[in-house]
């Protein structure tokens, strides 16, 4: 994930060898790359309160206990069903 304009990445441990920062317990790393920096965009971390319907969004955490969990999906309307039922809320 591209997290800033000035070339910094965050990405797993296990497949860069130099790193600027590692955190093991989670395989995280932040590494920065020299060239092409303009021509990355860095991810817009947002409010779940101003994501429309049909946006794509990305969780990461530990849900449940579980570690190094990454979700994607497309967003639904507040106060919708999932695909078992559920309502959708906002947190």
């Amino acid at each position: 994930m591209v997290y800033d304009g000035k070339g910094d990445i965050v990405t797993s441990a296990y497949v860069v060898g130099t790193a600027l920062g590692v955190f093991a317990p989670d395989d995280l790393a932040v590494i920065r790359v020299g060239s092409g920096v303009g021509a990355l965009h860095p991810a817009s971390f947002g409010r779940s309160a101003s994501v429309q319907a049909g946006e794509i969004v990305l969780a990461m955490g530990n849900p449940l206990g579980l570690t190094g969990t990454v979700t994607t999906a497309s967003s639904r309307r507040p106060g919708g069903r999932s695909r078992r039922g559920r309502v959708v809320r906002r947190s």
